[in-house]
């Protein structure tokens, strides 16, 4: 069961990195944007960010790396974690959408 579980959520996730979202902002009505545009974060952007360097980071470090990603949200002045700040990305809550 956790492994149909595991797998249903890649899928899910792989379907809604199109739309700049990973299934839990897309429950939440949020958003990844690039933060040059404004533009909703594209599917490699996604993917970079959550399996790529979120992931490998994650495990090579033995999530170290993702506790300090976690904090640095309380670091900055625009609340971004280091993984946004890697691949330049700022999550919005757009209840509404995203414009355009």
């Amino acid at each position: 069961m956790i492994v149909t579980l595991g797998i249903g959520y890649m899928i899910w996730a792989l379907v809604v990195y199109g739309r700049g979202q990973t299934p839990a902002k897309q429950l939440l009505n949020m958003y990844v944007v690039d933060e040059r545009t404004g533009r909703a974060a594209t599917w490699g952007t996604m993917f970079l960010r959550g399996w790529v360097i979120d992931g490998l980071l994650g495990m090579l470090t033995s999530s170290l790396f993702s506790l300090v990603s976690a904090v640095w949200i309380f670091v900055g002045d625009k609340h971004q974690r280091l993984t946004d700040k890697m691949v330049n990305t700022l999550v919005v809550d757009a209840p509404n959408g995203l414009p355009g």
